[in-house]
């Protein structure tokens, strides 16, 4: 499996949470050697290019079920100024042959600093055909670089799962969630599964709606996985 990090590349975000950007660059000839020291205030390429937001992939794997196909990719957030950006994963779905079955994305936001995303990333099938044999994936990440305003939410827990079950033909991992701030409009949630060994077995997304101020909900996420997960974390974002 191959994971590649493009730490800082602007993106065009297609997404109903996202705003369309326009980037214009002019491009001019590098200034003759200066030893004229920067103004108050201004900071050099180097401390510009250090200040630019970025992420790094965590982990990366995949699991698929009779129905779908699912790449969990687990991304960070590199430094304080990817709070309030957009990651994007990439990931191209792999034959035996190591040919491109598919290319999907998923999108989220960074909501605190060092926070951990899972960004389910779907394959379904096309009309009637049964879904391709995938056999390995090639994920990367991408952070989006716009001003923002947006201000550091406070940190939400990974949970692990209570209870890991078969369901219809696939399996369901229930997670129990304990409100201990104000009132949440609704949890993105992404959920990675692991086999014995560590590896990544399946995931899957969930989205529980308005949940109240200091009350505890529990909540189900179906799961596309062929073999069996020994455990089950679920990643709570706003």
């Amino acid at each position: 499996m191959k994971i590649t990090v493009r730490k800082v590349i602007p993106l065009a975000i297609l997404l109903p949470l996202a705003i369309a950007w326009g980037v214009s660059e002019k491009q001019s000839k590098a200034p003759a050697p200066s030893l004229v020291a920067p103004a108050a205030g201004e900071k050099d390429t180097a401390t510009q290019k250090s200040d630019a937001p970025s992420a790094k992939i965590h982990e990366a794997g995949f699991g698929q079920s009779d129905t779908a196909a699912v790449a969990m990719v687990v991304a960070q957030a590199d430094n304080p100024s990817a709070v309030g950006q957009f990651v994007t994963a990439t990931v191209n779905f792999l034959n035996a042959d190591g040919g491109i079955i598919a290319t999907k994305q998923q999108v989220e936001r960074f909501s605190w600093e060092g926070q951990e995303i899972a960004l389910p990333v779907f394959l379904f099938p096309e009309g009637e055909s049964e879904i391709p044999h995938v056999t390995d994936i090639d994920a990367s990440v991408a952070v989006s670089d716009y001003s923002s305003s947006e201000h550091v939410q406070p940190e939400l827990p990974q949970i692990d799962a209570v209870s890991i079950a078969p369901k219809n033909q696939g399996t369901s991992a229930a997670f129990e969630f304990t409100n201990h701030n104000e009132m949440l409009d609704g949890l993105r949630v992404g959920a990675v599964c692991h086999n014995a060994a560590g590896d990544i077995v399946g995931g899957g997304s969930a989205y529980p709606n308005a949940i109240a101020a200091d009350s505890k909900i529990r909540f189900e996420v179906d799961m596309y996985q062929q073999e069996v997960a020994d455990t089950c974390k679920a990643y709570l974002n706003y």
